[in-house]
């Protein structure tokens, strides 16, 4: 988790200037919410921090936009890797996605949880998909946490031999197409 490759905290990623207001905002909580989890900051009254105050956990079929970010974030990582951003802080390793139509934000080490994704059809807010025990939901967040690590990893980045290091060694999670997380 110390790696200096992994530096926290990082400067955010530059928004591009075509976005639209409710994408601005939602990159803006995507970062907040990453800058957050790699800090490890503990609120003084539980369940009051912005993880808990944004996050609503739903199954990824729940909404098309949600069922659509988890299916296309991947494959968002391997064609823009630019838009991915690898931070390691005290509170753990965090991966940020920022895509047009979605944001998506997780921790995964030392655990990974929680998974974030946003839309700009749910503004404000965060949806939990790594809460869906469905077989379908938890074999999708899964596929899409391992695909996002696996892009990143192929990327050339300054984190690449580090996430290469913990998928072969097994310290992080994948993905099978016939089940979750092993």
């Amino acid at each position: 988790m110390d790696d200096p490759r992994l530096a926290w905290p990082r400067p955010p990623l530059a928004a591009p200037p075509r976005l639209g207001k409710a994408a601005r905002k939602r990159w803006a909580l995507a970062a907040e919410l990453a800058e957050e989890l790699a800090s490890g900051v503990v609120a003084a009254v539980a369940g009051h921090d912005l993880v808990s105050a944004v996050s609503v956990a739903l199954p990824v079929m729940s909404s098309p936009a949600v069922r659509e970010a988890v299916e296309g974030a991947a494959g968002l990582a391997d064609r823009l890797p630019h838009r991915v951003r690898v931070t390691a802080g005290p509170g753990g390793n965090v991966v940020l996605v920022q895509g047009e139509e979605f944001s998506v934000v997780f921790r995964f080490v030392p655990d990974w949880a929680p998974v974030l994704v946003l839309t700009d059809s749910i503004p404000g807010f965060a949806v939990r998909v790594d809460e869906d025990l469905s077989g379908d939901g938890s074999r999708r967040v899964a596929l899409m946490v391992s695909g996002i690590l696996e892009a990143r990893a192929r990327s050339g980045d300054a984190e690449r031999r580090v996430l290469l290091d913990r998928l072969r060694s097994g310290g992080l999670p994948r993905a099978s197409a016939a089940g979750p997380l092993v």
